[in-house]
This record gives structure tokens, sequence and C-alpha cells, in this order.
């Protein structure tokens, strides 16, 4: 099934390029954009700034972000684009395995499965900073949650706060917060066969 993207609004995809693999992986959310954003391309660097400001920093230095891709729908139907900007990380601390990524919920006033969502975030939590059973220190998780927050505000203040999409059944719904899962989260069933 198409997702069905509501006039006014885009779904966006931040694609992490790590260098020693052939594949991106992506982070991928709903957006409402601003109406004084004029094409789809202005939403994808929209996005890419508040994104970039808080996850270079703390995502291993052999990743590239973006440029950042956007499917929008700005009244005529769906347009796809790709942004105009990248963002190169600088942590030079060791990160878990490709298959492991740090996992984001997404929650909404909206009660129930449909005011839920998530994102994966790979590359990002430090290998020894995850115990053996997958569990992120305290520490680390504190300053993932840090950055996820901080993301909500930036979005917002860039003219794209996050919303769900509800694949054409109702209207999405505004992100109201973002949670980082204390336990690292496989992307196994995820990777190509």
């Amino acid at each position: 099934m198409t997702l069905q993207i509501p006039p006014g609004f885009s779904l966006v995809g931040v694609p992490f390029q790590h260098s020693a693999s052939a594949r991106r992986s992506f982070c991928t959310f709903g957006v409402d954009q601003d109406p004084s954003l004029a094409s789809p391309i202005a939403v994808a660097d929209a996005v890419a700034t508040a994104f970039y400001s808080g996850f270079t920093p703390s995502i291993t230095q052999e990743v590239t972000l973006g440029p950042v891709e956007v499917r929008s729908n700005f009244g005529g139907g769906p347009i796809f684009a790709v942004g105009t900007t990248t963002g190169d990380c600088t942590s030079v601390t060791d990160t878990v395995s490709v298959n492991t990524a740090v996992l984001v919920s997404k929650s909404t006033l909206t009660p129930g499965r449909t005011g839920r969502g998530r994102m994966f975030v790979p590359w990002w939590a430090p290998d020894g900073n995850v115990d053996e059973v997958g569990i992120i220190s305290t520490a680390t998780r504190n300053s993932f949650q840090a950055i996820v927050d901080q993301l909500l505000v930036d979005l917002t203040t860039e003219g794209v706060p996050m919303v769900l999409l509800h694949n054409g059944v109702g209207s999405p719904s505004a992100v109201a917060g973002l949670t980082v899962s204390p336990l690292v989260a496989s992307q196994r069933r995820r990777l190509g066969r």
C-alpha cells in the first residue's frame, strides 16, 4: 500500500551513508510543512538544518548524513525531491554493529497504536556504552534523549514540525514526544535478503 500524504505534509528520509557500507540506512518521519517553504527542496533543507545540528557531533565520523529526501504534497499531488546539503559526522567513538541501532519511539496525543511510531538511528550507540545484553548506559541514553528532545524543537523552529502520517486515514498527528529506548534494537528483519 502506498502511503497517502495529505496536502501540506511531507514524508522525509534522512540517509546515513557509512564509508564501509555500499547501502544507506534511513531515519524517516512525517513533517507538517510551513506555507512559507516554497518547495520540497526547501522542506528537505529545513529538515537537514534541524537534524544535522544534533546528530552530526554524536554519530561516528565514518558516516555522512543526507542529502535529505522528501516526498511532499504541495496540493497538486506527490512530488519527490532531494535536498542540497549533507552533514559530516564527527564522533571518534566506535559504535555497535551495523544491524543494531538506537530505537526512538514517537508519541502523540492520539491514544492507542495509531498514536505511536518509531525510528531507528544507526551508528549512534558507542560500543563501550552498550552492555552485553544491549542496554545503553544511563549517561549515554540521557545525552541521546537531550538530542531528540532538541530535534523536536529545532524542527518546529525550521517550520517542519514532526508528525505521524496515518496512511490516508484521518489527519496527521503532531509528535508530542520522542523517547530513546534503554535497549538497542536489531534491524535484522530490515536487512536485504
